[in-house]
């Protein structure tokens, strides 16, 4: 395990996080999820406009 840090944050941001995790679950955890799901969708968001940029990208509804 790593290094412990103490962040400043307020009590009203703590209980935003303490509410997207699951039983048992620490804080360091849910705010690597959240990061992880970001980073993937920020990807995936950069995927769809390099290829709508090079006209191919076919959205689901133009296939027959």
């Amino acid at each position: 395990m790593g290094e412990l840090t103490t962040i400043p944050i307020l009590k009203s941001t703590r209980e935003r996080v303490k509410v997207l995790g699951h039983k048992g679950e620490s804080y360091d955890s849910i705010i690597n999820r959240i990061l992880n799901d970001l980073n993937y969708t920020d990807m995936m968001q950069r995927q769809y406009e390099r290829l709508k940029e090079k006209n191919r990208f076919v959205s689901v509804d133009d296939i027959e």
